[in-house]
């Protein structure tokens, strides 16, 4: 048996990027109103647009390296293995139905019950593998920082709301089915002017396909919670173990009995 250690180093990690990059963007902002050049350039839509993609990127390889140096046990990469090889399935399985994605679910269930960095990495490992059969491109790291973002929030709700309800699994999974599709449009930036009209109109275009993907998962949520996460439970106790403080001994160990 072995520790279950769901930690990691790179929260610490992905916190410090993440408030690197909120002071430039404040910073920037700020600034936005100065008549300079190369300010001018820099606050262009299509630098931030790739300075966002390299953000994504940066916090991506931060949480790679994390995992790849941190101390996941031989269990814990089995595991996140396993939940990943049954998310890209699901994803493969149904990617003839558009936005029908029950890989969301697992993703969110691996990180409300395995914890914050197993559910990032099952979720960020579900496009990064599944594209190979489904087409990578531009899209393929927005995908994999929205699901990875959507099993890490599955992980920290669950330190809040320990018993989670199917009902709760229902809210997480609906508030992702649109955040996931606003994440991942900011791809399609790439392939059109970058202009208001044009942020508009992706998002108007996509709604419907959002609202059936946080459907789909209220529905699997409500059937399958309960039963899903029952199971993943039960295999994490099998494999975890409890470290007790052995009581001292009162008397002379070495002594003789009388």
């Amino acid at each position: 048996m072995v520790r279950n250690d769901t930690g990691g180093r790179g929260w610490g990690d992905l916190l410090l990027i993440a408030t690197i990059a909120f002071a430039m963007v404040v910073s920037l902002v700020g600034l936005a109103d100065m008549d300079v050049p190369w300010l001018t350039f820099l606050l262009s839509s299509t630098v931030i647009l790739y300075f966002l993609t390299a953000i994504i990127m940066l916090v991506l390889l931060a949480m790679f390296v994390s995992f790849e140096e941190g101390r996941a046990s031989a269990y814990e990469v089995a595991l996140i293995a396993m939940l990943a090889a049954a998310s890209i399935a699901l994803r493969v399985a149904f990617a003839a139905l558009p936005q029908v994605q029950p890989s969301t679910f697992i993703i969110i269930a691996a990180g409300v019950v395995y914890g914050p960095r197993a559910g990032f990495m099952v979720g960020a490992l579900t496009p990064l593998v599944s594209n190979f059969f489904l087409g990578h491109g531009l899209w393929t790291p927005f995908q994999m920082f929205a699901w990875g973002a959507a099993g890490a929030t599955g992980g920290l709700i669950a330190m809040l709301w320990p018993d989670i309800s199917r009902w709760g699994m229902a809210a997480i999974g609906f508030a992702w089915g649109f955040l996931f599709g606003w994440i991942t449009n900011l791809s399609q930036l790439f392939f059109v002017p970058v202009t208001w009209q044009s942020v508009i109109t992706i998002y108007a275009m996509s709604f419907w396909f959002e609202l059936v993907h946080a459907i789909t998962n209220v529905v699997v949520a409500l059937i399958f919670a309960v039963e899903v996460l029952w199971v993943l439970r039960r295999y994490r106790t099998r494999f975890e173990v409890e470290y007790l403080d052995t009581p001292t001994p009162t008397g002379d160990a070495d002594a003789a009995p009388d």
